[in-house]
């Protein structure tokens, strides 16, 4: 029961990262549509509950890759005017 339960969350967070790494591919044509500071600071709540330390211990780090590629893709897109100022 405890593998069934694992796996399905697994499989809910796999879902979850593909719409992620889709989103990121839109994004240089809807980045004004977005709210930029709260993404930073949800990415920023994210790292913090779940620091680059513990990912060594998982199965996969692909959540914490695709937390990286957004910021980087951020930072590509809007340059040094990427601030979130509500943390």
């Amino acid at each position: 029961m405890t593998m069934l339960r694992n796996s399905l969350k697994d499989a809910e967070v796999c879902c979850f990262v593909q719409c992620l790494w889709k989103m990121v591919r839109m994004m240089p044509t809807v980045i004004a549509d977005m709210n930029v500071d709260r993404i930073l600071a949800d990415l920023h709540y994210f790292l913090k509950a779940y620091p680059s330390h513990t990912w060594k211990t998982r199965q996969t780090d692909m959540p914490l890759r695709t937390v990286k590629t957004i910021l980087n893709t951020f930072v590509k897109i809007k340059g040094s005017k990427v601030r979130c100022g509500n943390i």
